[in-house]
């Protein structure tokens, strides 16, 4: 290395001179982990040249390429900044961890390493994948060893990382020198970093260093490895080029996936988003959270996103569309009417041949039904937020499980707090939460048949995208998701629970909280929905159920944003069963799509109040100031207020009242009830706010007759 110091203040360069010819100079940085003759293990060197890496590492032996060999490549194929880290000795699993580890919190985009190891690769993907998830977007590129074709899919399948690109063939160097396919990783790597355009694929890049290459894939095999996840590289007429580059992430799950498939996805997004984030952490590190505030940001990441646009770099920005293709017209007829519902939110579907297509603007549970009878055919899309705090799979809070039976959940030694459902099935049937457990993690590729019983544990967490499934176990056999005793402060968040034979979720505590969770398949009475106790709060979910979907029997609990599909039995809206006192319950924006029931028994309504059903001694309600507002039917529903608690016990509603309600009942001639069974306890304080039935506002004058009520023992309501 050349370098003058200079002392007057100035603009100057320096440079390097080395025996590597480079493409060109790099935009990106290179972490590099590898084996070397010298050097101080785990400690991270910066390099802008080859000859600097040799003086810093040496050089590698005839027969032991290493660092100096990648580091050659890097340079050759337009590195400019390489931060290096020696692998202790003895190169295991450990050594590299620790290599990894030391380039954790350095400025680099792309990785390599000498190993082509699965473990030690696998282990790369972990930490790129860590770094990644905090604002440290990286790649990954490895290469196999000897690997066929076929095994280089195997391979890929393993790692199955959108931030990973696995190469091949093995190479050979300008000598003719067989070497490993993670040299020729290292090439590409160069490649990667050298491509100022993310957006520029890596398809026929000259890479320099290669002399040649040990296979010649015929083009099956090029199908075969894009297709599973391989870069593939083509030597043509002396030029060494990636056929197309590619990703290793092919599946989601055990389904397919080819969203993240092509590395210019991930590249493009790991250039937007940085520069979007860059943008307004330096323009707004301290703006106040106005409307203004947040109008001026929104300005300045459209200002941001055009840059990009005019770049070439994106095509577009906005919103989520979606777009759902009927493949057997037989079965699901097109039609000109295609509903997407909530209505609330705005939705409005296209149509082209069998296709439906149309904008989503936020995260929410929809459902897309074509046709009069759109509903025997719905899809349902529950469009998620992202997650926030996922834990990964080697999160040494988490003891990691696979394909866990209920032995070997009863067997986990007790040293972890968490418990992480890694990708696959898993049977665990009813399992009791240990007290030293808080948190479970059940990812979005788990799905997990049983149950979660917590008792007298505080504060426990269950999260994640994946499913949780009783359809294995017996009717009623459990709750899906229980909390008895002293086991408040509960979160249930974001997983969907299947199958369930009792309760979706039954949490007989208090301050507990549940979001973005989805109940679906109760195919059977008595499979009710979300019940929570004291001060507790239910945001955000979508509730399928076969008996009472929402639960309000005890002080202080709220539901917000809800969207139920009731099938044939239960109230959606469940006041009171058996013992219930309770006060300052809310209920707010809940959009029923269907409701089932085929009679007008007296568990049946939108709303519904069923009291001391079974007659147990002294088991009298007190209900008081209940607020249950914005609440929609996007299709008739045979009853709307069922609220007729059984005859001979107390049974007081003191303060009720439905604002903002837009409901359609069906022409079935079924009454509607607000019918008390005490007159030495009449309802009270009972409002009809903005209460439009069938197209009418409600009113004084209208309202018994309009609905069909029956009433006893009620003061009268008032309207507004």
């Amino acid at each position: 290395m050349s370098e003058m110091r200079h002392e007057r203040p100035g603009v100057y360069s320096v440079y390097d001179a080395s025996s590597v010819t480079s493409a060109g100079r790099a935009a990106k940085r290179i972490g590099v982990a590898a084996l070397a003759v010298k050097g101080t293990a785990n400690t991270a060197v910066t390099l802008t040249g080859y000859g600097a890496g040799v003086e810093a590492f040496g050089e590698d032996g005839a027969d032991t390429p290493g660092m100096s060999t990648l580091l050659k490549l890097l340079f050759a194929n337009g590195a400019s900044t390489v931060y290096a880290v020696r692998v202790g000795a003895g190169g295991g699993l450990e050594a590299y961890q620790a290599a990894f580890a030391a380039l954790a919190n350095c400025d680099i985009q792309v990785v390599v390493c000498d190993s082509s190891e699965l473990t030690i690769q696998k282990a790369l993907k972990t930490a790129v994948e860590t770094a990644s998830a905090a604002r440290g977007e990286r790649i990954g590129v490895i290469g196999g060893s000897g690997d066929t074709a076929a095994q280089l899919v195997t391979r890929a399948e393993a790692i199955n990382s959108e931030r990973m690109v696995l190469v091949g063939p093995d190479m050979k160097d300008e000598s003719g020198k067989a070497l490993s396919g993670v040299f020729a990783a290292a090439a590409v790597a160069g490649a990667i970093a050298c491509g100022a355009d993310p957006a520029v694929p890596l398809n026929g890049a000259e890479l320099y260093g290669i002399g040649g290459l040990q296979s010649v894939y015929s083009d099956n095999d090029i199908d075969l490895l894009v297709q599973g996840g391989v870069t593939p590289l083509e030597d043509v007429g002396g030029v060494v080029s990636p056929v197309r580059g590619i990703t290793t992430r092919t599946k989601t799950g055990s389904a397919a996936d080819s969203t993240w498939r092509e590395l210019t996805t991930v590249l493009i997004a790991d250039d937007v988003i940085p520069a979007v984030r860059s943008a307004l952490r330096s323009k707004f590190a301290r703006a106040k959270n106005t409307a203004q505030g947040r109008g001026a940001i929104r300005a300045q990441t459209i200002v941001e996103l055009e840059k990009k646009k005019d770049a070439q770099i994106i095509e577009d920005y906005g919103e989520v569309t979606v777009t759902a293709r009927i493949l057997d017209p037989s079965r699901v007829p097109m039609s000109s009417s295609v509903a997407v519902y909530p209505s609330r939110k705005h939705v409005s579907p296209s149509l082209s041949g069998q296709s439906v297509t149309f904008t989503l603007t936020e995260p929410g549970q929809y459902s897309v039904e074509v046709g009069a009878e759109g509903y025997r055919n719905g899809l349902m899309i529950f469009a998620n937020p992202l997650e926030k705090d996922a834990p990964k799979s080697d999160d040494a809070a988490y003891r990691r499980v696979e394909n866990a039976t209920a032995a070997d959940m009863a067997a986990l030694p007790a040293d972890r707090s968490g418990i992480y459902f890694a990708r696959g099935v898993h049977d665990i049937g009813k399992y009791i939460v240990p007290a030293h457990v808080k948190n479970i993690y059940i990812p979005g590729d788990a799905y997990v048949y049983g149950t979660l019983v917590v008792e007298n544990n505080p504060g426990v967490r269950i999260f994640g995208r994946g499913t949780l499934s009783a359809a294995r176990l017996p009717y009623r056999a459990s709750h899906s998701i229980e909390a008895t005793g002293d086991s408040n402060g509960m979160v249930v968040e974001g997983i969907t629970i299947a199958d369930f034979t009792h309760f979706s979720v039954r949490l007989i505590t208090t301050n507990n909280r549940v979001e973005w969770v989805k109940t679906i398949g109760a195919w059977t009475y008595n499979c009710d929905g979300i019940s929570v106790f004291h001060y507790s709060t239910v945001k955000n979910c979508f509730i399928w159920a076969n008996d009472d979907s929402i639960k309000v029997y005890r002080d202080g609990i709220t539901f917000e944003d809800i969207v139920c599909w009731q099938l044939t039995n239960g109230n959606i809206i469940q006041m009171a069963w058996n013992d219930a006192d309770a006060k300052d319950v809310t209920v707010r924006r809940v959009d029923i799509l269907h409701a089932d029931w085929n009679n007008n028994q007296f568990n049946r309504g939108v709303l519904g109040f069923v009291g001391n059903r079974y007659e147990y001694e002294n088991n009298d309600n007190y209900l008081e100031n209940y607020l249950i507002e914005d609440v929609v039917t996007e299709t008739p529903v045979p009853v709307v207020l069922r609220v007729s608690p059984q005859a001979g016990y107390v049974s007081t509603v003191d303060g009720l009242t439905l604002r903002n309600w837009n409901v359609r009942q069906s022409d079935n001639g079924y009454k509607n009830y607000l019918y008390c069974s005490s007159p030495d306890h009449p309802f009270r304080n009972i409002v009809f706010d903005n209460f439009v039935f069938n197209g009418t506002k409600l009113t004084a004058q209208n309202w018994e007759q309009l609905m069909n009520m029956q009433t006893q023992f009620i003061e009268t309501p008032t309207f507004k």
